[in-house]
């Protein structure tokens, strides 16, 4: 498998995870706004902050946009000079699938192009005006709708290996800083496991990793502190931080097993050691008995350790040179 196919592979599904995400932040937030009655600037800003765009949206419009509310929306969905906005997201994938016609089955391009004919037709546009919350759904579940195509219409092999690499190491960095941003926003870890908690904040913080009905099946009680485990470290959750780690380590254990036998030269692979140290860490926290900012600490750490992962994925997948290649050791 060539190293420009492995590529489109991975970061299309990571396009499409970023612009599922965005929607889901975007409609959850609106829900939050209506029920809350709060600030608009302070309803807006952690959006910005979640999708790693406010140092970008700042720059742009200036220190105290982020109170109009309208802007923010447009910016994360129609803007086309905004990289991690959703029709430009949309966009790369569909520009990234098109390149690799030949690897991706008929019904996946059929349904990536469909979103965004959609997204460029009237109709997205009218459902945008008059139901808001109705056009993200939407969106969400075209996506979804694709995701679920992929496995049932392609073989398992690298292309989509690749592909599930790239949505689940999309889908650890979204989870992580949502969980960062509202945990710390909202206030709070409540220790006692008795204190009567605002439902609000929490129900948005799950509802934002489409987690209310998964958590509430394990029994525990509304706290933020269970609900930060739960997003951390359960390992049944799609869309828990240690999940979405395993899964990319699974991914990327199938890539390697392919190479094996492989009379072409591969260069080293740190990824899955960097992985593995990922897991491990991940594993290892206990969120219950952290005190207030060490979870911040954590979640940070996360985040950088997974775009440290990425781009070893980039160096060592896409874009390496001859004098990586791994090589026999000269004798001692």
């Amino acid at each position: 498998m060539i190293s420009r196919v492995a590529e489109s592979c991975f970061w299309m599904l990571r396009y499409l995870e970023r612009a599922d995400n965005t929607a889901g932040a975007i409609g959850v937030n609106l829900s939050h706004v209506l029920d809350s009655g709060g600030g608009v600037a302070e309803s807006w800003e952690p959006v910005l902050v979640v999708t790693g765009e406010m140092p970008r949206f700042r720059e742009r419009f200036g220190e105290g946009a982020a109170s109009d509310g309208e802007l923010v929306q447009r910016y994360l969905t129609w803007d086309e000079e905004n990289p991690a906005s959703i029709i430009s997201s949309i966009r790369a994938a569909r520009d990234n699938a098109r390149t690799i016609r030949e690897t991706i089955s008929r019904e996946m391009w059929e349904s990536v192009n469909l979103i965004w004919l959609w997204l460029q037709g009237p109709g997205s546009k009218r459902s945008y005006d008059v139901d808001r919350s109705d056009f993200f759904e939407a969106l969400e579940r075209s996506i979804q709708g694709f995701r679920g195509t992929a496995p049932d219409t392609m073989l398992h092999e690298e292309p989509l290996d690749f592909m599930r690499l790239g949505m689940q190491l999309e889908r650890a960095g979204m989870t992580s800083r949502i969980l960062d941003v509202r945990y710390h926003m909202e206030a709070v870890a409540d220790a006692d496991e008795s204190t009567v908690v605002d439902f609000g904040p929490w129900h948005a913080i799950l509802r934002s990793c489409s987690g209310i009905e998964a958590f509430l099946k394990r029994g525990r009680s509304f706290s933020g502190k269970n609900i930060a485990t739960f997003l951390v470290g359960d390992p049944a959750f799609p869309r828990s931080i240690l999940h979405c780690i395993e899964r990319a380590e699974h991914a990327l254990s199938r890539i390697l097993a392919e190479e094996v036998g492989s009379t072409v030269l591969m260069p080293q692979r740190n990824t899955p050691r960097m992985l593995g140290q990922l897991r491990a860490m991940v594993s290892s926290l206990e969120v219950a008995d952290m005190r207030e900012g060490e979870l911040h600490e954590a979640l940070t750490r996360v985040i950088d350790s997974l775009a440290e992962v990425c781009n070893a994925v980039h160096v060592e997948f896409f874009d390496f040179d001859e004098a990586s290649l791994s090589a026999p050791e000269s004798p001692q």
